[in-house]
């Protein structure tokens, strides 16, 4: 399949759940064109499970898996993407219930703090969590429709850190765990109601 081909697939596409399958099958090498993303080689046994999420809600735009070493030279599990509301919120409470930490942003947000995610010679190396806005979204723009383009501007951004360094699995479990509705339902990204005044919900 061309490349030209793949470029036509997505200005076709019209809602976010289109994008997101769109994105599965990039991922899947079937399809030979996204606006955004890369995927590295350090990340090839996580295809099925970035396929899976993006299919089930979590339209993935950054992930790296959890790589173990010696003390100064490691990398946290991260995955970063967009979704709707309701799954956004989904995975927020999950860092309420599981050892991970999810930042959660509302649509064209910009700002936040960034966490280290890689060191390298005992320096942090590279880093995730702050909320992009229109950063990202500007890559797509041009590639999909206004129809489709609008819908990924309605969608909350989501990071979602292991905070252990090199653990490898428990983020892609967990995370998945969500996605497939098997979770909590115990915890809520709505803050506890006292009766007292209370802000916002707060990223």
């Amino acid at each position: 399949m061309s490349a030209g081909n793949g470029e036509r697939r997505w200005r076709a596409a019209q809602t976010f759940e289109d994008l997101c399958e769109l994105t599965a099958l990039w991922i899947e090498d079937q399809v030979p064109f996204h606006p955004y993303c890369a995927l590295e080689e350090e990340s090839d046994a996580l295809r099925p499970t970035l396929a899976e999420f993006n299919r089930r809600g979590l339209m993935t735009t950054f992930s790296q898996p959890g790589e173990p070493g010696r003390i100064g030279d490691q990398q946290r599990a991260v995955v970063e993407g967009r979704a709707k509301e309701e799954v956004a919120k989904a995975l927020y409470a999950l860092g309420l219930a599981a050892d991970l930490l999810a930042l959660v942003y509302e649509p064209r947000v910009a700002g936040g703090y960034q966490v280290p995610i890689s060191t390298w010679a005992c320096h942090p190396h590279t880093w995730a969590g702050a909320a992009l806005g229109d950063e990202l979204l500007e890559h797509f723009e041009d590639a999909c429709s206004s129809a489709a383009f609008a819908d990924l501007c309605s969608a909350w951004q989501v990071v979602m850190i292991d905070p252990v360094w090199g653990r490898e699995q428990y983020l892609w479990e967990r995370v998945s765990e969500v996605l497939r509705s098997d979770h909590d339902r115990r915890f809520s990204s709505v803050p506890y109601d006292d009766g007292s005044e209370r802000g916002e919900f707060i990223y």
